[in-house]
């Protein structure tokens, strides 16, 4: 195939070719990017220096271009013997075809483009952190920290200050890869056992802008923590950018003083609670977001609950708004939910998501295996909107919820979320089982 690389194949050559690369990129690539992005991919045409690839995502080439050149010359390597330029072009095109860079309604999996700061409340507790980020993301007049570092309790708005970092950073063109603790040493092992570490690696550090979620994850997995180290430097060594957020201080995980310190020559803020007198401005905002109206009363009441978590109060918004929206809310309703989120959020324990699962499993009289499975017999659709909702309440990425049932992909999941929960607010005595 390396001679006939000289010349045009013929259109079985090429396509029998192409399969041979998409097969390769199985290993090097996450399912969920190659299933979106590469697996709809065909071969156009190819003169024996460039091969033109067809993508059904044309508004996305550059996009396509910057993230997967890199893994697609090294397969046609293996495949033809040598090495060859790559352009995509997108159908209908023709060689010619113009690109255009991915735009912020279609970020790359895993960055939610809903959470951007236009929709995050300064606080006090955040403000050194939301600086950091906006330097981070490309707003700032100054040049930006790195790596920066954000710990914090969950709920605080670490989550939300990561998307909306990458969010604005992909508005700017910028190559960004996002992932959690959980996916980046998963994405590591898969690697590892595959002998495609090369892809992984070239995957994660092709970045100008690398950003970690839950790094708490990933306390304790050695190899896994010299791979984020070398990474980190990587990134850094090309002019890119980092951006981390923890449960815990850094110096609290016990890592390797070598990537400690490197994190900490960098940017390590906390964040704090929303305090009392902010949390009727973060219940506003909410609500504006989800272009919903409530009485004053009703605000009133949820900011006064005596928690600073910024998932607390959205979960108190999003419960209020479901009452009203299914002809509910009076205060008398809205004191028991907010009773019963407030109650929830105190407990000294924290279940585990496959507790959360068995728990709605039970209380729809099906197994675990079923719930988070792809049947759709009965009651099991309504059942998965509840477990999908508590996990994210729990804390749980929509990325982990997704993995943990079978495998969805996280833009699916999340319209469940508000459905799952809208099913807790009509259900008061299924919200009581459950929470018990």
């Amino acid at each position: 195939m390396a001679e006939a690389g000289r010349r045009m194949p013929i259109d079985r050559e090429l396509a029998r070719t192409w399969q041979g690369v998409l097969g390769r990129l199985q290993f090097d690539v996450s399912p969920h990017s190659f299933a979106t992005w590469l697996q709809p991919t065909a071969p156009l045409g190819f003169d024996g220096d460039t091969l033109l690839v067809r993508t059904p995502h044309g508004f996305h080439l550059d996009w396509l271009q910057q993230q997967f050149t890199t893994v697609l010359r090294r397969a046609l390597i293996g495949e033809l013997g040598r090495d060859v330029d790559l352009r995509f072009v997108g159908d209908g095109a023709g060689p010619a075809a113009g690109a255009t860079s991915v735009p912020a309604s279609a970020p790359p999996p895993g960055v939610s483009s809903s959470l951007t700061f236009a929709n995050y409340l300064p606080a006090a507790g955040n403000e050194l952190a939301l600086r950091a980020c906006r330097d981070l993301s490309g707003l700032g007049e100054v040049a930006p920290i790195s790596p920066v570092v954000v710990f914090g309790t969950p709920g605080v708005g670490k989550s939300h200050l990561l998307h909306a970092t990458a969010n604005c950073a992909i508005e700017r063109g910028e190559a960004v890869v996002f992932m959690t603790g959980e996916e980046f040493a998963n994405g590591y092992q898969d690697a590892i056992r595959a002998t495609a570490f090369a892809g992984f690696r070239d995957r994660v550090r092709c970045a100008t802008l690398f950003i970690l979620d839950d790094l708490q994850y990933l306390a304790g997995k050695k190899g896994t923590l010299e791979q984020l180290q070398q990474t980190i430097d990587a990134v850094r060594n090309r002019g890119g950018r980092v951006l981390v957020a923890s449960e815990l201080h850094p110096r609290s995980l016990g890592l390797p003083e070598s990537l400690a310190s490197r994190l900490a020559e960098g940017l390590v803020v906390g964040l704090g609670e929303i305090l009392a007198g902010e949390r009727r401005a973060f219940v506003e905002l909410t609500a504006r977001v989800l272009r919903a109206s409530m009485p004053p009363w009703c605000v009133d009441r949820i900011a006064a609950l005596p928690s600073g978590s910024a998932r607390v109060l959205k979960g108190a918004v999003h419960t209020a708004v479901n009452l009203d929206r299914c002809g509910s809310l009076d205060i008398a309703r809205l004191d028991a939910e907010l009773t019963r989120i407030v109650v929830t959020s105190a407990a000294p324990s924290q279940r585990s998501a496959a507790e959360i699962i068995e728990a709605v499993a039970r209380c729809y009289e099906t197994t675990p295996e079923e719930l988070c499975g792809r049947s759709r017999k009965g009651s099991l659709p309504e059942a998965r909107t509840v477990v999908i909702a508590m996990l994210v309440d729990s804390g749980k990425s929509l990325s982990r919820v997704g993995a943990l049932l079978d495998g969805r992909d996280p833009s699916t999941v999340s319209p469940l979320v508000e459905k799952g929960r809208l099913v807790l607010v009509q259900n008061p005595e299924l919200s009581e089982r459950l929470a018990g």
